[in-house]
């Protein structure tokens, strides 16, 4: 507790600072320490484990200015891993700082930490955060405010910021309900809804009822709702009797103001809502309530929370009167939510709001469910058979989520063989009535449908490219709506619909004048929403339905946005706080890096290259010997012609598996020394011509395991090019501390080379000591102290790290 009381006093003083400079009309550094931790909470006559931050339910708000930047310190205290995402924030050009889990970067280990760094700059509203892995956002969330430059809002300013956070309580250990979920089991429910972490007075355990939210205003003063949905499961609807609403805001962008008595919120969405006590002073219900598809669509239990709105002045017990509830909808009714959502527009924006007329890639995604075949079997019954797992797809594909690796880092160090593929489809595979409401119920007509399959497929942009994506959501086994979350991007929502879209009529619908800007819309049930935007953020980012479950069940994919032409329009190196995966070395090895991850014309690209550029560096790709010997050398003959001496870089794109002895894969260890040979000469037409140095850069190794490496090479007649050794990191950190041990296995001949190698381990450099890192001169196993930073020296996080350096020629070069 003294730990997080200190964290309490840092973050004041921060925010004190913040504020001040908020105040100037300055940008400022906002720092908050989260300490994600475990706590105890008793409802409902039982005590539940929960995954909070800072000991708080919600999380702590999150309080900034436009133009400010944002440092949050994270410690996982957890007994698992867990990320932070910035749930619509931008990211312009930070996509390191999304906190996607498995797609911007892996897991917060349990107790490690990690800090994320970002701009908030042309947002202003209400966001939020929360844990983005497992289902731990149901408890690790909070509110992320952007207040204007100035404290100028398009509206009357109100008295009061209030957020309002909607959620679930769940009894489940969250992570158990996690890993049921992933199982197929999809039977498990929260007991209640909460406000702010309240159950409210309609649940009650032994005839005592749970406290209630409580919101204490002052007759005549307007309040500004931050009303934020962080549940799992379920959209709410939220009403406060006697009382009436103006939306001004969603996801962080400016609304046309609406009046209503009633808001709708799906999970992911946030809204800004002003509400004026101008009721008689008394005391008044507001109620937060779970809607769901009627029949046949599988059912959950009700799920409602009520708070009350308490006016200054009133008695405490209201004067013995009854408390007025709203009069809510039936939770089977999900009309209100479509006309709630399509009655909103923007407020324009003269930087932001300028929607994209022309189109260059038209996106057709239907949103539905289906069914895979357990224990990889490839027949099984259908129609929720025990036999299925039933998934959800888009486009018939139902999307695997990598488990050891993030697909940022691996997209940004061109890792990519067998972790992804490009290929999601711009359209269904099969067209069909896709909101034929008969297709709900198991039966003949969805088990032609349903069979579907597992697979990480994403989509590629170039930058600057205007895309228009059409979500349709289907009939097939439930008739959910389904809230589409786009990290990095806010899109205009054009229109939307109730049935199948029709490409004919409804773009006569679209408006463009005044669309909602969001970044996530709730795609009708049963019903479309067209969405456009430009590729203006380069980065990976995470497309998904915002329902927990349904991203468990694979209803997501990832954009690509390249890089554009300058600077200032491509995604920057990592920061220096960014901590790379850890990966399982026997996971890893089932999908080594391979030269087909290069480009198909990466030889031709050679040409693009400058000739001081091309002296230094050799790709190298051996499965593609025949086509790249001709262009290297093409490209290689006049800028080598003339030398007699040079010094050679190889970049090595090749991650051989690993082996426990040389003798193992001594075959394979031949045949990739003998392509790299035959390209090289090829390239180089000199045989005879002598090498000054040569260094070594081998990209795709993993830092916790460097799988052994033998690379003993031929060229000019006694040359090594490398030797990398992996053992466990205890026992070679006791080696490297020790200085005695050698490995004398590798220290051979064969034939009539002679393997001249100067070896080093690059394991875990943070924790080493420089003076404790060796050179091995396996030439007569001499061991030889050299400072890290001469060996291997720690390149800046942009530059592939250099794993050997400046391997001595033989004498025998010397002529």
């Amino acid at each position: 507790m003294e730990k997080l009381s200190m964290a309490a006093t840092i973050f004041c003083a921060v925010a004190l600072a913040a504020l001040a400079a908020s105040a100037r009309g300055e940008a400022a550094v906002v720092e908050h320490t989260f300490v994600v931790h475990e706590m105890n909470l008793t409802h409902l006559c039982n005590t539940t484990k929960i995954y909070v931050v800072n000991g708080q339910l919600p999380g702590p708000t999150i309080d900034v200015t436009d133009g400010d930047t944002v440092v949050v310190h994270v410690e996982n205290r957890l007994p698992h891993g867990l990320t932070i995402h910035w749930h619509g924030v931008r990211q312009i050009r930070s996509c390191w700082s999304d906190g996607a889990g498995f797609v911007t970067e892996c897991p917060i280990p349990p107790g490690g930490n990690h800090v994320y760094r970002f701009n908030v700059t042309g947002q202003v509203g209400t966001l939020w955060w929360h844990a983005h892995v497992t289902c731990l956002r149901a408890t690790v969330a909070g509110a992320f405010i952007i207040r204007p430059k100035g404290g100028r809002y398009p509206f009357p300013t109100p008295t009061k910021d209030v957020p309002i956070i909607i959620g679930e309580w769940w009894e489940l250990d969250l992570v158990e309900l996690d890993r049921r979920m992933h199982d197929g089991n999809f039977d498990d429910n929260p007991l209640s809804a909460t406000i702010n972490g309240k159950l409210g007075d309609l649940s009650n355990c032994s005839g005592k009822p749970e406290e209630s939210f409580v919101l204490d205003v002052v007759r005549g003063k307007t309040y500004l709702l931050r009303i934020v949905n962080t549940a799992l499961f379920s959209e709410y609807y939220f009403k406060v009797a006697g009382h009436t609403f103006t939306v001004v805001g969603a996801d962080g962008n400016y609304l046309t103001p609406y009046k209503t008595d009633m808001v709708t919120l799906a999970p992911g969405e946030a809204m800004d809502v002003l509400m004026a006590a101008d009721a008689p002073p008394a005391h008044y219900h507001m109620v937060a309530l779970a809607n769901q598809p009627p029949e046949p669509d599988p059912q959950i239990p009700g799920f409602v929370s009520r708070g009350l709105v308490r006016y200054a002045g009133s008695d405490r017990k209201n004067n013995g009167l009854p408390v007025p509830a709203p009069l809510m909808p039936d939770q089977h009714n999900t009309m209100p939510s479509y006309y709630f959502h399509n009655n909103l527009t923007g407020l324009a924006h003269p930087d932001r709001h300028r929607v994209p007329m022309h189109v260059d890639e038209r996106l057709f995604f239907t949103l539905g469910l289906g069914s895979i075949c357990r224990n990889n079997t490839t027949s099984c019954q259908r129609r929720r058979s025990p036999e299925t797992i039933v998934v959800a797809t888009m486009n018939n594909v139902s999307f695997r989520h990598p488990t050891n690796a993030s697909l940022l880092e691996r997209y940004y160090e061109r890792r990519t063989s067998g972790l992804y593929t490009e290929d999601l489809p711009d359209h269904p595979p099969h067209p069909y009535n896709y909101t034929d409401r008969n297709l709900i119920p198991p039966g003949p007509l969805e088990e032609a449908l349903e069979p579907t399959f597992k697979a990480t497929k994403l989509r590629r942009f170039r930058y600057n490219t205007s895309v228009e994506i059409i979500f349709q959501s289907t009939a097939l086994l439930q008739s959910d709506s389904n809230p589409m979350h786009l990290h990095g991007y806010d899109f205009f929502v054009l229109a939307m619909g109730l049935g199948n879209y029709n490409p004919k009529t409804d773009p006569k619908k679209f408006n463009y004048h005044n669309p909602q800007l969001r970044n996530t819309v709730q795609v009708p049930r049963t019903g479309w929403a067209a969405v456009r935007f430009v590729t203006d953020n380069p980065g990976m980012w995470y497309l998904h339905c915002h329902f927990e479950f349904h991203i468990i069940m694979g209803m997501a994919t990832a954009f690509i946005v390249e890089d554009g032409p300058t600077p200032e329009t491509s995604l920057p190196p990592p920061p220096p706080e960014f901590k790379k995966c850890v990966r399982d070395p026997k996971i890893d090895a089932q999908t080594p890096l391979r030269a087909a991850d290069l480009d198909d014309d990466w030889g031709d690209r050679l040409s693009e290259l400058s000739d001081d550029l091309i002296g230094r560096v050799l790709y190298f790709a051996p499965a593609r010997e025949a086509a790249s010997t001709s262009a290297l050398s093409r490209r290689f003959r006049s800028v080598w012609r003339s030398s007699d001496a040079v010094n050679l870089e190889v970049r090595v794109a090749e991650n051989i598996s690993s082996c426990d002895r040389y003798e193992d894969d001594k075959a394979s260890l031949l045949s990739q020394r003998g392509a790299f040979l035959s390209v090289a000469k090829a390239a180089l037409k000199a045989p005879d011509f002598a090498v000054r140095s040569l260094t070594l850069r081998v990209e795709g190794l993993r830092d916790d395991t460097i799988e052994r490496f033998l690379y003993c090479g031929e060229m000019a007649q006694e040359y090594a090019v490398a030797h990398l050794l992996s053992q466990p990191e205890a026992r070679l950190l006791e080696e490297l501390r020790l200085t005695t041990v050698v490995d004398n296995s590798f220290s051979h001949s064969h034939d009539s080379e002679v393997c001249y190698v100067r070896t080093i381990c690059p394991l875990s450099l943070d924790k080493l000591p420089s003076e404790t890192l060796r050179v091995l001169d396996l030439t007569n196993c001499t061991i030889q102290s050299t400072l890290a930073a001469v060996v291997f020296p720690r390149l800046a996080s942009s530059a592939p790290r250099t794993l050997l350096l400046a391997a001595q020629p033989s004498p025998a070069l010397h002529r």
